[in-house]
């Protein structure tokens, strides 16, 4: 085919393309829609704004900021007193029988000074309401005074006192039972054991205490913290 017939060929082509997109839609009243090259034109919107010209606008996410726990307020070294309640707020019968003692000895020598971060006082069984105990180490040091005075030799009297240690976050849990020896009041003149003292390698939780006294006139409770912690 000559360079004359490929030309009379596009030629041809080219007035059939008019003639479909062009002519034919001037004659019929159609829009004028010419094919696509290159580029797709932008069309208009109702509001006038090309699509590819618009704005995309992302709505923001709304965030969310975790909520912060309230800081556990720091001990003002002020002595707490711990009270009583009634023995039915932790389901405790105060007439089943005493548990056995519990003792748990010290690892190693400790050398501590210890300051007073609650007192409990009393002279009678009784329950008392929960304390926060917020250091990991800390000792129960614990006195007694009969009913009568030990220093006649004619008296025999022989006080008990029972201290069961409960944590409240679990209340099925004994913590420990105490039952002091050398509770015999004729060899207090000569010895005397008090105060007792017990030490718990446990801490920060919530305690609370179940005392059983017998021929006791008064008892103190001490639970005593290291300095350090403070």
């Amino acid at each position: 085919m000559e360079r004359q017939d490929i030309l009379y060929v596009v030629a041809a082509i080219a007035i059939v393309i008019i003639m479909a997109f062009v002519v034919r839609p001037v004659i019929t009243g159609e829009p004028v829609s010419l094919p696509a090259f290159g580029s797709p034109t932008p069309t208009a919107t109702p509001d006038g704004i090309s699509p590819a010209v618009r704005p995309v606008i992302v709505p923001a996410q709304p965030t969310t900021t975790a909520p912060t726990p309230a800081p556990t307020p720091a001990w003002d070294r002020t002595t707490k007193t711990v009270g009583f309640v009634d023995p039915a707020t932790y389901n405790v019968d105060m007439n089943t029988s005493i548990p056995a003692g519990t003792v748990q000895k010290p690892a190693g020598p400790q050398n501590r000074t210890l300051v007073t971060y609650a007192v409990i006082k009393g002279q009678s069984s009784g329950t008392t309401e929960i304390v926060y105990i917020p250091f990991p180490y800390w000792e129960l040091h614990y006195t007694v005074e009969p009913l009568v005075d030990i220093s006649r030799e004619d008296v025999m009297v022989f006080p008990r006192i029972n201290i069961q240690v409960m944590n409240a976050d679990d209340p099925s849990r004994f913590v420990r039972v105490i039952n002091p020896d050398q509770l015999d009041t004729r060899t207090w003149a000569v010895n005397d054991p008090r105060p007792w003292v017990e030490k718990f390698y446990e801490g920060n939780h919530n305690y609370y205490f179940i005392l059983n006294a017998r021929f006791i006139a008064s008892y103190e409770l001490r639970i005593m913290v290291p300095e350090h912690y403070t």
